[in-house]
């Protein structure tokens, strides 16, 4: 489980490489889950968040990037429906659920 994770790892071929070697590291039929704060949600807004959060961290930087790199995470792996999608829209319960704002792409791919 990967939740809110990587996005603390600046470069997206580190990532890349962690997430592999994860995958590597487990049997097939494991499950990787990962949520990712997402550039292209509200790229305004998330723009402006990490500039202020950056300034604040001791350390690396939080990094949001576009769907297409965090369902890149996934290589190696077969997605669950729904894919790679807003969380609020990963497999909610009601209507209400899966229309609630969110910053976070997440999905489950199964090795």
């Amino acid at each position: 489980m990967l939740i809110a994770v990587l996005h603390y790892i600046p470069g997206l071929a580190e990532a890349r490489d962690i997430t592999a070697r994860l995958l590597a590291a487990v049997p097939p039929g494991s499950f990787m889950t990962i949520s990712h704060a997402g550039s292209d949600l509200f790229p305004h807004e998330i723009a402006s968040f990490e500039k202020n959060l950056n300034e604040h961290l001791p350390g690396d930087r939080h990094v949001a990037r576009p769907r297409e790199d965090v369902s890149q995470f996934f290589d190696g792996t077969t997605l669950l429906a729904p894919g790679v999608v807003p969380v609020s829209e990963w497999r909610p319960a009601t209507a209400d659920e899966a229309a609630v704002p969110t910053t976070l792409w997440g999905g489950v791919g199964r090795k």
